[in-house]
């Protein structure tokens, strides 16, 4: 006997599946380990070319011109362990520091079977291809908001910031390489065996 459907439609399949602790969010910068520990809620960046329609005289031609690329960005955190919190303003507030602060976004579309080994999986997942990293350069902060809440006393911050460059990162890993593997050391973090604001054991930055 052959199953068919409900409501006579074709069958729907699985296509694929990933869990949301494939999804790595790092910051760094010279002197702020690349790893966990800022407490990000949300970021939200943006980034834009302005383009010209320039029309000519006598035919139906459209003429596109870019301009200069730039991106935006805002990030919603908690305020957490006071040394990666003051490294983090030091750094990334320090517009002399743009040239070597990096935003590294890492989207892994996979389940890891071992969720213990989180971020040594999403290395793996990047350099074989199957997982797309978005790296933004030049980053630095302009704006810095808070606020608080009666009912739980934490406080919320909210930061703006701006980026040179946007830059799509899959297999071939380059500079990044070194500070990709230095994922696997952050595995430590997830179980809880690590102390973040000690950073003794050497991150890495990117």
């Amino acid at each position: 006997m052959a199953a068919i459907d409900a409501f006579g439609r074709s069958p729907m399949a699985v296509g694929s599946a990933m869990a949301a602790d494939s999804a790595v969010v790092l910051l760094g910068g010279a002197g702020l380990p690349a790893g966990p520990g800022l407490l990000v809620q949300q970021l939200q960046t943006q980034y834009q070319q302005p383009i010209n329609r320039i029309y000519e005289l006598g035919s139906n031609l459209v003429y596109y011109v870019a301009g200069r690329q730039q991106g935006n960005g805002s990030i919603s955190r908690v305020i957490g362990p006071v040394p990666v919190t003051v490294a983090f303003y030091a750094i990334y507030g320090n517009v002399c520091n743009a040239g070597e602060n990096n935003l590294f976004v890492l989207a892994a579309g996979a389940c890891f079977t071992n969720p213990a080994g989180r971020f040594s999986a999403a290395a793996e997942a990047l350099r074989q291809g199957s997982a797309v990293g978005m790296l933004f350069t030049g980053v630095v902060l302009n704006t810095i908001g808070m606020s608080i809440r009666s009912e739980d006393m934490l406080i919320g911050e909210q930061l703006g910031l701006m980026f040179v460059a946007e830059q799509l990162v899959t297999g071939d890993l380059g500079e990044l390489g070194a500070a990709v593997s230095a994922l696997a050391n952050f595995d430590d973090f997830a179980e809880g065996g690590g102390d973040f604001g000690n950073d003794d054991g050497g991150g890495g930055s990117f």
